[in-house]
């Protein structure tokens, strides 16, 4: 696995791709701005992205937030798993950097749930690590928050895994050492 770096890369970034469906690995170098879809899936899925593995610097957050953003296919719900310190909220404010949010992004460990404006319109990041049962998601706002059709970036979201819609996007990131992080993606 490639450390992602444009300025060392320039164009190109090495991409592990497994595809569950089909049990199949693929190496592929792909360029920038092309599209990671295409690989079979056996529903009539169009876009599909088979699982995607990336190793970044920490200087290089904001750069694969937009690539991610780009990859996500303009889901409403992004899913962001990892442990405590893995860099969840770090990498939710880069996507709302990416997103123009004007307001400060904060970890919303206390208020739960976090509302921002941005050009492409409201945002709600959402932290449910408190939060113990469904009745607690549901009084918090949580599920009506993920089906307003608006964007939702959901930290700790396995604790609300049966109120997530089935196309949420997620992402799984882990961190190597103090400035490298993995992350890993699923589109189904």
């Amino acid at each position: 696995m490639l450390i992602y770096n444009p300025a060392k890369l320039q164009q190109r970034v090495q991409v592990h791709l497994i595809c569950p469906d089909y049990y199949l690995n693929h190496v592929a170098v792909c360029r920038k701005n092309e599209s990671h879809s295409g690989y079979p899936r056996r529903s009539k899925a169009t876009h599909y992205i088979c699982g995607m593995e990336m190793t970044f610097v920490l200087e290089e957050i904001e750069t694969v937030a937009r690539e991610i953003m780009e990859m996500s296919n303009h889901k409403k719900v992004i899913a962001v798993h990892g442990s405590m310190g893995a860099g969840k909220t770090s990498f939710i404010k880069a996507i709302c950097r990416v997103l123009e949010v004007k307001d400060s992004v904060s970890s919303p460990t206390f208020s739960i749930i976090n509302e921002y404006e941005s050009k492409t319109g409201r945002i709600y990041h959402m932290d449910l690590y408190r939060l113990k049962n469904s009745e607690e998601l549901i009084q918090a706002g949580v599920e009506d928050s993920l089906y307003s059709g608006n964007l939702c970036l959901v930290e700790w979201p396995e604790l609300a895994f049966s109120m997530l819609p089935n196309d949420s996007f997620h992402i799984y990131l882990e961190a190597i050492d103090e400035s490298i992080r993995r992350i890993r993606i699923d589109d189904n």
